[in-house]
């Protein structure tokens, strides 16, 4: 059986279905469970799996560069367009305050209380490692996803759920 190993997830076994594995990680000031899904095609590719295993070692950079471009993209927002305001203002309306950190009506406070929720290693040039965030899985299903090429760029910020 293949195997990806990575400093933060451990090992994950990869069947013929891929592989799965959540664990308790600490990115930033948190500690929160944190899942990484390996798509099925990884196992049988020694080049994706090698640039899957390198990308997870960047983890930590590519959250900071993921983050910036979610900033950039509010920023840059008009109401023709809007992607990342219409996911805060969503989620101020339906949480507990509580549950947002206390960030209030602050986009940028509210955009920095986002979780790194999950990792996706899915081997597609357009979608090959997807970073999911999140208010936390316990209160929302509506996640932002930053989507990157086998090299790390981001190729797009999408919201999903």
């Amino acid at each position: 059986m293949t195997v990806l190993a990575s400093r933060l997830f451990g090992e994950v076994p990869l069947g013929d279905d891929g592989g799965f594995v959540t664990r308790a990680l600490e990115l930033g000031a948190r500690t929160i469970e944190r899942s990484l899904y390996v798509g099925d095609k990884i196992g049988s590719d020694p080049t994706s799996l090698l640039l899957a295993q390198a990308l997870l070692e960047r983890l930590e950079s590519l959250d900071v560069q993921a983050r910036a471009a979610l900033r950039a993209r509010l920023a840059a927002e008009t109401s023709a367009d809007e992607m990342i305001g219409s996911y805060l203002a969503f989620h101020r309306e339906e949480l507990d305050p509580a549950a947002l950190g206390g960030a209030g009506q602050d986009d940028a406070a509210l955009l920095a209380r986002l979780d790194l929720v999950g990792v996706a290693v899915h081997g597609t040039a357009d979608e090959f490692f997807v970073l999911d965030y999140s208010f936390g899985r316990a209160v929302t299903d509506q996640l932002l996803a930053v989507k990157h090429d086998a090299g790390g760029a981001i190729t797009d910020l999408t919201h999903e759920s």
